[in-house]
């Protein structure tokens, strides 16, 4: 038998979930990231606030 199975979140969000993964979103979000990283190693004294903000 070949049943389809079509997932509640996948009907109702699919645009949505699939807008997270695009090349532009990706790569909002990497930066992202480094942006709290390079927060984090201000803090640690890693860096200096300047630096941290400039990433940012």
């Amino acid at each position: 038998m070949d049943h389809k199975f079509i997932h509640p979140i996948e009907t109702r969000y699919r645009t949505d979930i699939a807008n997270l993964f695009t090349e532009e979103k990706k790569l909002e979000n990497w930066l992202k990231v480094e942006a709290v990283l390079a927060q984090a190693h201000a803090e640690l004294g890693n860096i200096t606030q300047e630096v941290a903000q400039e990433i940012k």
